[in-house]
């Protein structure tokens, strides 16, 4: 049908302590199909309903997905996809937890505020304690100094069909967060 590989997108990932690393570890199985529901933060849909948000910043020469107000509230306000949004300091994050064998897990599908690497790892750090996941994964390269180690194995693979384009962008050309690429 004409989809090429582009690659591995680069994934981080924040264990919540030694415990969950050994639950990851562990949990080499496909994640639960529904989402594991949590009251930490805020259900995304009435988030919204009192922050509304009418411009989304581009990344500078990134291919990204041309996300609107009306599409982020279709993505993430269905309840039964467990979509929650946790704040911490200027950042929000959009997550859903899923049970992965042992392991519970923590997926930032998105965010809003300082979209810095820095700012979103120490959201999903907070939102890992909140919610008592094993860990908390997110596109982007990791930082050591900031406890996030590289996904053992690479991210999600990134397929691409050219649509009067006709140059395959490589993996460093996207600005892709797991709420871009996840199907549901």
């Amino acid at each position: 049908m004409g989809w090429e590989v582009v690659g591995h997108l680069p994934a981080a990932v924040r264990f919540s302590g030694p415990l969950g690393a050994f639950r990851a570890l562990q949990a080499r199985v496909p994640a639960e199909l529904w989402p594991t529901r949590s009251t930490a933060g805020h259900a995304f849909d009435e988030w919204f309903a009192l922050n509304p948000i009418e411009e989304f910043e581009a990344v500078d020469g990134a291919l990204r997905t041309a996300w609107t107000s009306e599409r982020v509230q279709w993505r993430y306000s269905l309840p039964e996809l467990g979509h929650r949004l946790f704040e911490h300091r200027n950042t929000a994050v959009v997550f859903r937890l899923r049970r992965r064998g042992p392991a519970l897990e923590l997926v930032a599908c998105g965010s809003f505020g300082d979209h810095s690497a820095a700012a979103l790892d120490r959201t999903i750090g907070a939102a890992v304690r909140a919610t008592r996941a094993s860990y908390g994964l997110r596109l982007g390269s990791p930082a050591w100094a900031r406890a996030t180690v590289p996904l053992p194995g690479g991210g999600p693979v990134l397929t691409w069909r050219g649509v009067g384009q006709h140059t395959k962008p490589s993996p460093d050309q996207w600005a892709l967060t797991m709420g871009d690429i996840e199907l549901f």
